[in-house]
């Protein structure tokens, strides 16, 4: 009975160990990635969640602002990885809870125009701050930039940019729509057919023949030959 406590203990104490040393490497990992970010001159906001795990060291949560977008790094050892385009926010909020405003940290909630929008982002349908509901015969869903700082300021940051994002991406769809609307040129008119010559007069033909023949430069013969031709005989 003793030998398999011990054994039990040893085991447990092997898994603890194995469970440390991952969440070393990946408390590292992301360390590393997080420095290689902000030395990125794309790189307009860093964050992460202020919970209890990130006392610890691990955020539950790390976020990232471009210019036209916000990359989320999420899971217990930074698992999923997810992108939202700034185009497809069409509004932002912020929630603070009473404790949440003493330590000027919130919720900054990104509101999608359309939950489809972003179906083609491996993993974002999965994360737990989406939620997705009707609204006006669409779906629309929202981000939750959960417990970051300053979480106001966040929020006057990304207006611009979102504006922008959303404008370049209107502009965008406009000009497709302009590209197949417009309908290709119509073919120019073959040029007219030139008039037909008018049919010589038979009886000017006949007088210039003897005109010809009187004033010597045709003979008889020849006036005659000719003018069987004219009359086709």
């Amino acid at each position: 009975m003793g030998k398999m406590k011990a054994a039990a203990a040893q085991a447990a104490d092997q898994g603890k160990k194995a469970v440390d040393s991952a969440k070393t490497a990946a408390t590292e990992k992301s360390a590393g990635r997080r420095a290689q970010y902000e030395n990125d001159p794309n790189t307009l906001w860093m964050g992460e969640s202020k919970t209890t795990a990130s006392k610890a060291g691990m955020a539950s949560a790390f976020y990232r602002l471009t210019k036209d977008r916000i990359w989320i790094e999420s899971g217990v050892f930074g698992s999923k990885s997810e992108v939202v385009p700034l185009w497809s926010v069409k509004d932002v909020d912020v929630r603070q809870n009473m404790f949440q405003t003493k330590s000027d940290v919130g919720d900054v909630v990104l509101i999608l125009e359309d939950a489809s929008l972003t179906t083609s982002n491996a993993g974002f349908l999965n994360t737990g701050n989406f939620t997705g509901k009707p609204a006006g015969g669409a779906l629309t869903g929202q981000v939750v930039l959960d417990n970051i700082e300053h979480p106001y300021q966040v929020r006057d940051t990304l207006l611009p940019l979102i504006s922008d994002a959303r404008h370049a991406k209107l502009m965008e769809r406009q000009s497709q729509y302009i590209h197949y609307a417009t309908p290709p040129p119509a073919a120019a008119p073959a040029p007219a057919a030139a008039p037909a010559e008018p049919a010589p007069d038979l009886g000017d033909q006949l007088r210039k023949l003897a005109a010809l023949r009187d004033d010597g430069i045709l003979t008889d013969e020849e006036f005659a030959a000719q003018k069987a031709k004219l009359l086709g005989s």
